[in-house]
């Protein structure tokens, strides 16, 4: 019995290790410095995109346990200009993306039905043309 609670352990660590190493720290860094080129706004000055400093400590992003980004919370920044497409290719888990309240315009990002794991889009007055997908009304 114990042999089994040993392997089980070492098991369980070697998952956690793994899942640690592969955080894509370096393609979320990546989407942020495309949000600061394609929108304007004062609050995105605060974003030093080219710097070591880990997508999770930027204002407005916040991060699962792993490092991955959950949420992305730019509701009301007074942001314009156009949305990155794919945000959920360089952000896998996202779970909550709020782009409420900004002059954002174009077309509705069509990547936006690879978002598995998206609970909470908030596009409220964004001047975004299009729909959501069907899945995202509740």
């Amino acid at each position: 019995m114990a042999q089994y609670l040993f392997s089980f352990t070492i098991l369980l660590l070697s998952l956690s290790i793994l899942r640690l190493e592969a955080a894509p720290s370096d393609d979320q860094t990546r989407f942020l410095r495309l949000m600061k080129k394609s929108l304007s706004g004062n609050l995105l000055a605060g974003w030093d995109v080219i710097g070591s400093k880990p997508a999770c400590n930027f204002t407005g992003i916040e991060c699962n346990n792993f490092g991955y980004v959950v949420k992305i919370d730019v509701s009301g920044w007074s942001l314009s200009g156009r949305f990155p497409e794919d945000v959920c290719t360089y952000f896998p888990e996202l779970r909550i993306l709020c782009l409420g309240h900004n002059h954002l315009h174009g077309k509705f990002p069509d990547s936006i039905t690879n978002c598995s794991s998206l609970e909470e889009p908030n596009m409220t007055s964004t001047y975004l043309t299009g729909t959501l997908p069907e899945t995202f009304h509740r």
